[in-house]
């Protein structure tokens, strides 16, 4: 199956915490997927991540998204 997904852009993820450790803090992060069009706007600064990620809606990849 093709998707048009072509690479991502990543959220701090909002359910689970940072947690400190002997080696030091860690932040847990979410993928999401996202379009061609979509890095291109990203990179022609049409659009920032967190106005991409509101437009998507979802922290879950729709793979079928066009």
């Amino acid at each position: 199956m093709k998707s048009n997904i072509r690479g991502f852009i990543t959220i701090s993820d909002n359910k689970l915490n940072s947690i400190n450790t002997p080696n030091g803090k860690i932040d847990f992060l979410e993928f999401i997927g996202v379009t061609n069009l979509e890095l291109l706007a990203l990179r022609n600064k049409e659009l920032d991540i967190k106005s991409l990620y509101k437009k998507i809606g979802s922290d879950i990849t729709n793979y079928n998204r066009k």
